[in-house]
């Protein structure tokens, strides 16, 4: 049984669990300037409330002690922008026989690196980019981006290649906009290329006026959805894993207003184990301020790592009143940016706690 699903099944017959995945959100600093991202919406990102290496050090190693299985490196920043401590993590994340990815814009590492990567067999690494060439990918992320990805990516291939070793996997973040919906196929074309065996498409969740002028309109979708279904026949060929043909218009167009979609998630289930979201049983999330939420679009400073253990954290009364109101689907706020692989992630959640749950 996947371990997830069997940590569920103990909450929803009254044996509560310890969090299966913890986010780790090392810095908000970035070295790029993205035009979608939420960061545009500030003038100035404060970085003097970053947790310190001793307190995340700590953290992380209890996480291992409560038996945490998968950890994501990611968060609003570039976390390699504290790269000492995101490869001190990193180090300690393995030790424990455990999961590890990272998310990144891909454009800081070093040859040394990778090399640190491969010998600590990190599992996968997480390349957010926004198209399949420099002109599409640059417009957004800006010059020269693209073309550093492309020739860090060729620097893992030949280290994996020399050393014998198939970790670190790759994997591409792709949100869809209004630069990139018609070459879809081309992310799958380049992901043969570069050796990666995993893309991710997601919905544009909308930060500013700018990130808005990035969003699909209706005359885009048809061009979507045709491009859609041959990017999915493409990637079954090539032996590629991807979710494009689960991105249907509707999460398009519902972007920054997800309430509907979820509410309608779970209409037809009628047991127990049928919930809008799972997030708040099996997510731990610990933002760069040190607050602790249960997925990563939560923004609310309750309970803090700074003065709590997870292990309080996550059987506190805060993170209980959270899973009460999912059970009663009163979504908080944050519900509205929800991002379509979280939804993909809890229906096939849903569909695995009714299968337990026929038997």
């Amino acid at each position: 049984m996947d371990e997830k699903i069997r940590r569920l099944l103990n909450w929803f017959n009254g044996r509560k669990d310890f969090p299966y995945t913890l986010d780790i959100n090392p810095t908000d600093k970035c070295n790029l300037k993205c035009k979608h991202c939420w960061q545009r919406a500030f003038k100035h990102i404060d970085s003097s409330y970053e947790i310190s290496d001793k307190v995340w050090i700590k953290r992380i190693k209890e996480a291992l002690n409560i038996r945490v299985k998968e950890f994501e490196i990611t968060g609003g920043g570039e976390p390699l922008m504290r790269k000492d401590l995101t490869l001190k993590l990193i180090e300690i994340v393995k030790k424990g026989n455990t999961f590890g990815n990272i998310t990144t814009n891909g454009t800081l590492f070093d040859e040394e690196d990778f090399k640190k990567l491969i010998k600590v067999r990190w599992d996968r690494i997480t390349f957010s980019i926004e198209g399949p060439d420099k002109v599409s990918n640059d417009f957004i992320r800006g010059k020269g981006t693209f073309e550093k990805v492309m020739a860090n990516l060729k620097i893992l291939n030949k280290l994996k290649k020399r050393y014998k070793s198939k970790k670190p996997i790759v994997k591409f973040n792709v949100t869809v906009n209004i630069k990139n919906y018609d070459k879809l196929t081309k992310f799958i074309i380049l992901a043969r290329k570069v050796n990666c065996s995993i893309v991710h498409f997601d919905s544009l969740t909308v930060f500013t006026p700018l990130g808005k002028k990035l969003k699909l309109k209706t005359k885009h979708f048809k061009k979507f959805e045709e491009e859609a279904k041959r990017a999915q026949t493409l990637a079954k060929r090539l032996g590629i894993w991807t979710d494009i043909g689960d991105l249907t218009t509707n999460f398009l167009k519902q972007s920054n207003q997800m309430e509907s979609i979820l509410k309608n998630e779970n209409k037809n289930d009628l047991n127990d184990f049928s919930l809008i979201c799972y997030e708040p049983w099996w997510h731990l999330v610990i933002k760069t301020n040190g607050f602790a939420q249960p997925c990563c679009l939560y923004d609310e400073k309750v309970e803090n790592i700074k003065s709590k253990s997870l292990k309080q954290i996550w059987f506190s009364k805060y993170f209980e009143e959270i899973r009460e109101n999912i059970k009663n689907k009163k979504l908080p706020k944050f519900c509205s940016i929800c991002n379509a692989g979280q939804v993909f992630e809890n229906r096939r959640i849903r569909g695995e706690l009714n299968k337990w749950m026929k038997k």
